[in-house]
């Protein structure tokens, strides 16, 4: 891990800027609609975005904010799955809280975790400030100049991305599991079954305060992700896709994403390319028979690489 460190001291934050999946970066004017807002993040594959106003980046959003509101419209419409085939009773309360969802404007949605003020740092720093921001759970980072002005945002999956290729700076760590290693949540894991509504599971990862919980069929095997930036797919006329099941709602989505799992006798290097080769955000650790144990995060890899960080760095 020395020479990972010595290489990060001796870099710019900036340089993880290479790894990044946008050559500019993306805003939305804080008066926009959550309908339009949902639709940028989907064409751009990001689950949060800087607000502007008069062109100035003022907050961000990200998909937490859009599932809180949600769930209140739900509560407030008091729309109450029915049993029905064609779900006929409820199809003009959930006609009402689509229209009232999507045609907010996204400054008015509640910031319900406090992270929508990005942590703002200049891109000039040592990149090791980045890791260490990341490890404690940030999960976006504000690049600005010398007035003040965001020029780019810096994202976990781009460290992600400098890491895997550059694995050989881990050094012996490369090759050790990340059950050795305890590189994981330890938290009590929250999974939907396939069967569940998938307002259910949205409701779990509100309630949870997570951002994803593994899907699972009848033998208890990961068989998808619900995640918030699932909500990302919701347009006037796919609303009723929340009357589905957990399955038949990401079987409609069709996304491709991959369903990846690990287990904990796998590498970290091997784990690392995963999670940069996917995309994700996240890998379920599965046991022997297929059934999530644990997840591995990309909050949980920068947290084990900020360990070795020095606390004066």
């Amino acid at each position: 891990m020395e020479s990972l460190l010595q290489v990060l001291n001796s870099l710019s934050i900036s340089a993880f800027l290479s790894k990044s999946q946008h050559d500019k970066l993306i805003t939305i004017d804080q008066h926009s609609h959550v309908r339009d807002t949902l639709q940028v993040m989907y064409q751009n594959r990001i689950s949060s975005v800087p607000l502007t106003k008069d062109n100035v980046v003022v907050n961000s959003v990200d998909m937490f904010d859009f599932l809180t509101y949600l769930l209140e419209l739900w509560e407030v419409e008091k729309v109450e799955l029915d049993t029905s085939p064609d779900h006929a009773r409820i199809l003009p309360e959930l006609f009402t809280l689509g229209q009232r969802f999507l045609r907010r404007e996204v400054y008015e949605l509640p910031d319900s975790t406090g992270n929508d003020v990005f942590a703002a740092v200049m891109q000039e720093e040592n990149s090791t400030r980045i890791i260490k921001l990341y490890g404690l759970g940030v999960h976006r980072v504000a690049l600005v100049d010398f007035q003040g002005n965001v020029n780019r945002i810096v994202c976990q999956s781009d460290v992600i991305r400098f890491l895997a290729d550059n694995l050989q700076l881990l050094g012996e760590y490369a090759q050790k599991t990340i059950g050795d290693l305890s590189v994981f949540s330890d938290d009590e894991l929250v999974t939907i079954k396939e069967q569940e509504p998938v307002i259910s599971g949205f409701k779990l990862l509100a309630d949870n305060i997570i951002s994803a919980v593994p899907i699972i069929n009848s033998l208890g095997v990961v068989s998808g992700t619900l995640s918030t930036s699932d909500l990302k797919y919701l347009k006037d006329d796919t609303f009723t896709s929340l009357l589905l099941s957990a399955r038949q709602y990401k079987d409609e989505q069709a996304t491709n994403i991959p369903n990846t799992t690990c287990t904990l006798n796998d590498t970290l290097s091997s784990v690392i390319t995963n999670l940069a080769s996917t995309n994700l955000h996240r890998i379920w650790v599965v046991n022997e028979k297929q059934q999530p144990i644990h997840v591995v995060s990309l909050t949980n890899i920068c947290n084990f690489i900020s360990k070795f960080i020095p606390s004066s760095d």
